[in-house]
């Protein structure tokens, strides 16, 4: 600021108008931006987080819902009924055919099935089944109707003994081993057959998500034992896909135009179908981030993540226990999508805030400019005034405010000095002679002065100014002077006379006069 003292006021004013204006706009702006900031940002974690929340519900309420299912039908007397004929009926094939009795069952209701694109939909094998056909017809409608309904992969009977006697769907799974099939007892439907069989009843195993072969698909597996009469007599076992959980997860909204809910894995895989990717996604797609990691490990948090679409990702994640397996529900949305309405309130103020400076900026200007010529004006008429051009227009007198004030004051000392330029000779001679008769009354009263000094230097006190002057002032001044030497000349002769008295023995001689100062002491 140390250039501002070298600027006109012309100058000064529109920069101090339009600094200040910027100063204020430029708090009121950050000041705005921060508030809307906050809350967009509040208002994103509020509804990220009822997402979340929902998401989380879903997931949890769809596989407890599995399990209630799952636990009525076991304990259906029509289920342990349907687990011991089946079996005894896949025995029965099995003492004639031996090896074969599997083999006439896939081809029965497998290769043989007049509906290859909906197996399920075969009730009877028309006695190519043999006598397990009869069983299967009486069970497999009620057994379907669960899967249809409740939006199951298949559902599955397997025996004490490890076989499938019994699939919904009749995959490739239907009437193998998964005990003595070391391939089928690796799948997930091995794995949660192995975990079933040891549980008590009522107690449920899941297992997770894995790309089963039978199927070619990702399934994931929830089992429970089947007693019959105080006896297991096997397992029930539910196949879910994730097709269900990924209509209904993907039907959350919230989350922007391009923002999703997804499940992820320990992995860091997806366990659903993301509806922004048109390939599959899950158990292919990674979304790793720290906060996944967190929330896999039971800890809610927000992060980011790169490597998910593409895409630099704001993640806010919470955890989901299915059993003993533990997923993480995420919700994603792309950060530009995020701090969209952020930008877009920061470009509206910087916007607004560049618009309404250049009208202050404009507004001040002129102002400014309202003021500053007048002041300039002025300024300039002064100048020329004090070089003695009197015919100068004195221009804003007429004004109410401060400006007309001084415009009014600079005309009245353009008048007086028209006056002074209008004088005649007579009155500048008047003058002239005025001073001359002063000048020699003057020399006059000098000459008076001198010769009554001169005399009271000589010890003469009885001298007087003795002339007259037609000036009061002077004439005032000569009879100061006169009583001055006379007061000297009286206290002087009294004074010796009384030391003349003293001198001849005399005491009773006085002085007579009234005196102050100097001479009453004496």
């Amino acid at each position: 600021m140390g250039f501002l003292p070298q600027l006109k006021i012309a100058q000064k004013l529109p920069l101090v108008l339009v600094g200040s204006a910027l100063v204020v706009g430029a708090g009121v702006g950050i000041a705005s931006y921060l508030i809307g900031l906050n809350t967009v940002q509040q208002q994103r974690s509020q509804s990220v987080a009822a997402s979340l929340t929902t998401a989380v519900s879903l997931v949890s309420d769809y596989y407890t819902s599995a399990e209630v299912d799952l636990r009525l039908f076991v304990q259906r007397s029509d289920t342990a009924a349907a687990m011991k004929n089946l079996t005894r009926s896949l025995d029965e094939l099995r003492m004639g055919l031996a090896e074969r009795a599997a083999a006439q069952l896939r081809s029965a209701y497998i290769t043989d099935n007049p509906d290859p694109e909906n197996r399920a939909a075969l009730d009877s094998a028309n006695g190519k089944g043999a006598s397990y056909d009869a069983p299967h017809k009486r069970y497999h409608p009620g057994f379907r109707t669960l899967m249809q309904e409740r939006d199951y992969s298949d559902v599955l009977l397997i025996s004490a003994a490890g076989d499938v006697v019994y699939s919904v769907a009749k995959n490739d799974d239907f009437a193998t081993n998964v005990v003595t099939d070391a391939a089928m007892a690796a799948t997930g439907l091995g794995q949660a057959f192995a975990i079933a069989k040891g549980l008590d009843d009522g107690q449920a195993a899941f297992v997770d998500y894995s790309t089963y072969a039978p199927t070619g698909s990702a399934e994931s597996f929830m089992a429970m034992p089947v007693y019959d009469k105080d006896e297991k007599s096997g397992v029930m076992v539910f196949a879910i896909s994730t097709d269900a959980l990924s209509t209904r997860i993907s039907a959350l909204s919230g989350l922007g135009e391009s923002g999703e809910v997804v499940v992820v894995g320990a992995d860091g895989l997806l366990r659903t179908e993301s509806p922004r990717t048109d390939a599959p996604d899950v158990l292919q797609t990674p979304l790793t981030s720290a906060v996944i990691a967190r929330a896999v490990a039971g800890e809610s948090g927000e992060g980011t993540s790169t490597d998910y679409r593409g895409k630099p990702m704001m993640v806010y994640a919470g955890p989901v226990s299915v059993g003993s397996v533990t997923w993480a529900v995420a919700a994603v949305q792309p950060q530009d999508e995020v701090f969209a309405p952020v930008d877009n309130m920061r470009n509206m103020i910087l916007l607004v805030g560049g618009a309404l400076l250049a009208i202050a900026a404009l507004v001040g200007y002129f102002f400014s400019r309202s003021i500053s010529r007048p002041i300039s004006r002025l300024t300039t008429t002064m100048e020329a005034l004090a070089d003695g051009d009197l015919d100068i227009e004195v221009r804003g007198a007429d004004g109410t405010d401060e400006l007309g004030a001084m415009a009014r004051a600079v005309e009245v000392f353009r008048e007086n000095g028209l006056k002074v330029a209008q004088m005649t000779e007579a009155e500048a001679a008047q003058i002239i002679a005025s001073q001359a008769d002063r000048a020699a009354m003057m020399q006059d009263l000098q000459r008076a002065f001198g010769a009554v000094v001169d005399a009271a230097i000589a010890g003469d006190f009885s001298q007087q100014v003795g002339a007259e002057f037609p000036d009061d002032e002077l004439n005032t001044l000569a009879r100061s002077v006169n009583n001055l030497v006379a007061t000297v000349n009286r206290g002087v002769s009294e004074t010796g006379e009384v030391l003349a008295a003293l001198a001849n023995t005399d005491l009773t001689q006085r002085m007579e006069g009234d005196y102050e100062g100097a001479f009453a002491k004496l």
